[in-house]
């Protein structure tokens, strides 16, 4: 006969109940079931890890009547939804086995909650009237490995917390939502008690687990989206992964930063912030209403006066000070742009890097806003002209790389006089407010760097604002065209750079060893997240098949997890984002092209509940594939094969899209005439992304650039500043007389 559970979900006490029939407070004591802690179900099978002195190991049995009772009754008697699977203990120690038991429970319900902090279980009893550890460190450690996979990784922080005293000294310390770890405690039952509603009341906790009963201080979880986990041989988008934390109404909030300071939302409308390697929510954003973006714009025009007026050489000291501390301090940037964007650590550095480039050009602005002068146009007429700043700047950025494309506009807006309102995007906002405190800390004047977050409303509260003089932004092309059509209807400047499907031409006589590298950096570097990526290899026959073999070659080392843990390609941004570039493999077996390589099938290093999809690699795609006309941001490479160069011309220029392309060749007249010939932006000869340095201006053409100006170099200066001419002539005493005739030069 199958287990019948309780159908109660709460005590006499009130305290929600799960896992067990009864709580602490009613017990007094620890009611263990059995010998079993169920943890996560696999699709079909239970996974069972089995951990004695030998070591963790695992493997998968059918199941059998009893545990899938268990598992459907158990999570409608609890009102939780939760992927469960089985662990079994196997200690020669029947006591420690029963509290490790107790704790592995513990560790897995916070890994399954998406608490991004765990605390290592709080296992201690008095003797004579001393705090003392129950269990051994590795004990201890033991029992947290049998959660491998469910979250004891890096990307956690475990700590000792022997005594209550330590509980609440980091609890204080940290903002990082909190799920507490308890074990079997000794001793006396109602300072037992104290202690834990003591711990639950600290800041920042969001519940107290001991053993396998759930005590939540304020209200019961809610459940979360059902999951389900399989083995590592099924295809990623096979695993219907959901990692959304049961409840996240105690997640920290993002506030916006106006007026030199961080500012709590009073919209009452905020975004989940995840973690895409972990797939779980870590804080919230606020999404700012009318007010707010009233407040913020209000905040920047405020500033600007003061902030032009300035002389040039100190507000060039100004961002001198922050090129020093960016320089000195953009390792935390990178671990905060990792946590919530996804991409590897290297990458991240990499992306503050060339944004740090155009701050060092916006160090020397003095010398580009020179105006030009001529004297004597007409008899005792001079005649020059200067640049000055527009007023209050918007810049709304897109999620794939949170710090640089916001530093392609901020430096040079900034040290040409204007105020900058910035609208990072809602999925990683957190860097934003960094490089706020940073400007802040670097002294400039409060109102003048703004960080406003939100969603459309703030889009569109920025491109209709009166007060907002230009908009400056990065993202894909039909909404691109929205913020230039919507921005300039409203009598503001506007640089929109949208989309691209970015080519690589491959001619017979090219090199293929650095083909293949360039295809792998270009392609799945920041996992395809890249509005430069090549997206599509267009190979000159008869180049493809070794080109191909090559490339397949170099796939197979790559390393696809936690951009922490020294990975070659992190997770996507998003869960639905991971879905919808998946989807594209589909639609490219069903136009008849054939999957080589198929990133579904990724073994992850990190959390299985990360948004994974590895390198994929597609051979033989129809042009009138929808893999191949639109731009799938992600990692996926797409082969075209040609006949001839001619061919592989008229095919890169037939495309809605001029950002970026590439040829490589070791004939320097045939890429002379690709660079000369082709539509597009931005040219790579044997360089497959060809992004210019700083003092040059990127931007591509056709649907890739709405607007007259590109970002940085001299057409960003030109963007953020206005020229005017002035001409003068000083009378001397001989001068007089009327004439109203039309001014002539003479």
């Amino acid at each position: 006969m199958p287990r019948r559970w309780p159908t109660a979900t709460s005590c006499s006490n009130g305290w929600p109940r799960h896992w067990s029939t009864r709580c602490r407070r009613c017990a007094g004591h620890p009611d263990i079931l059995d010998d079993l802690t169920v943890l996560g179900l696999l699709e079909g099978k239970i996974a069972v890890g089995s951990m004695n002195r030998g070591g963790l190991r695992g493997a998968a049995f059918e199941l059998d009547d009893r545990y899938t009772a268990y598992d459907v009754y158990s999570m409608r008697a609890a009102g939780v939804d939760v992927a469960k699977a089985l662990i079994r203990i196997d200690l020669d120690d029947p006591a420690t086995a029963r509290t490790l038991e107790a704790t592995a429970a513990a560790v897995t319900a916070a890994a399954f909650a998406g608490l991004p902090l765990m605390l290592e279980p709080f296992l201690s009893r008095r003797e004579n009237g001393r705090v003392v550890n129950d269990l051994t460190t590795d004990a201890v450690i033991l029992s947290v490995a049998i959660a491998a996979g469910l979250g004891a990784d890096s990307s956690h922080t475990w700590m000792k917390l022997p005594v209550v005293a330590d509980m609440e000294r980091v609890m204080r310390a940290t903002t990082m939502p909190t799920l507490l770890l308890g074990g079997d405690l000794d001793g006396d039952a109602d300072e037992t008690f104290a202690s834990w509603e003591h711990a639950v009341s600290l800041p920042g906790v969001r519940g107290l687990t001991v053993g396998r009963t759930l005590l939540y201080p304020r209200t019961a979880m809610s459940p979360a989206p059902s999951t389900v986990r399989r083995a590592s041989s099924t295809r990623i988008s096979d695993r219907k992964i959901e990692g959304t934390p049961m409840s996240t109404t105690d997640l920290p909030v993002l506030g916006h930063w106006i007026d030199g300071a961080e500012k709590a939302s009073s919209s009452g409308r905020t975004a989940e912030v995840f973690d895409p390697a972990r797939g779980v929510a870590t804080k919230r954003v606020a999404l700012a209403d009318k007010a707010e973006i009233d407040a913020a714009v209000a905040s920047a025009h405020a500033a600007f006066p003061a902030w032009r007026d300035l002389s040039l050489a100190r507000r060039q000291s100004v961002l001198f000070r922050f090129r020093e501390l960016l320089d000195a301090r953009k390792g935390e940037l990178a671990e905060i742009i990792t946590s919530e964007h996804g991409k590897v650590l290297d990458d991240a550095l990499g992306e503050i890097s060339r944004g740090q480039e155009v701050v060092e050009f916006a160090c020397g602005l003095a010398h580009h806003l020179k105006g030009e002068y001529s004297e004597q146009v007409s008899t005792g007429v001079d005649v020059y002209s200067t640049r000055q700043p527009l007023g209050v700047v918007g810049i709304i950025s897109p999620f794939n790389f949170p710090a640089m494309v916001p530093a392609w506009f901020f430096p040079i807006a900034i040290a040409a006089g204007n105020t900058v309102v910035l609208k990072p995007s809602e999925k990683d906002p957190s860097a934003a407010n960094w490089i706020a405190a940073l400007w802040a800390e670097a002294g400039l004047p409060a109102g003048v760097f703004t960080v406003l977050h939100g969603d459309k409303e703030a889009v569109d509260g920025l491109l209709e604002h009166p007060d907002v003089a230009a908009i400056s932004f990065v993202g894909s092309t039909p909404i691109a065209r929205y913020v230039y059509e919507t921005g300039t209807r409203h009598g503001k400047r506007v640089q929109a750079l949208g989309g691209a499907k970015n080519h690589m031409l491959v001619l017979p006589d090219a090199d293929l060893d650095l083909v293949a590298d360039a295809a792998i950096n270009a392609g799945f570097g920041s996992a395809g997240e890249r509005c430069m990526a090549i997206s599509v290899v267009v190979a000159v026959e008869p180049v493809a098949d070794p080109l191909i073999a090559k490339i397949t070659e170099r796939m197979a080392g790559l390393r696809t997890g936690d951009g922490r843990r020294g990975c070659d390609m992190g997770p996507l941004v998003t869960r639905q984002h991971r879905d919808k570039v998946a989807s594209y493999i589909d639609v490219a077996i069903d136009d008849g092209a054939t999957v080589v390589v198929d990133g579904r099938e990724v073994v992850p290093d990190g959390d299985p509940n990360g948004f994974w999809l590895g390198p994929t690699l597609i051979d033989r795609v129809p042009t009138t594939s929808r893999v191949y006309t639109e731009e799938i941001f992600g990692p996926v490479l797409a082969v075209v094969r040609v006949a001839s160069y001619e061919e592989g011309v008229e095919l890169i220029d037939s495309g809605a899209f001029g950002n970026g392309t590439a040829i490589f060749t070791n004939d320097g007249g045939a890429a002379r005439r690709f660079q000369y010939e082709i539509q597009a932006g931005m040219i790579g000869v044997n360089v497959p992304i060809p992004v210019p340095v700083a003092t040059f201006s990127f931007g591509g053409w056709k649907d890739s650039l709405f607007g007259d100006t590109k970002a940085h170099g001299a057409e960003g200066v030109r963007f953020f500043t206005r020229q005017k001419a002035i001409t003068s002539r000083w009378l001397d005493p001989s001068h007089g007389g009327i004439n109203l005739g039309f001014p002539q030069n003479g």
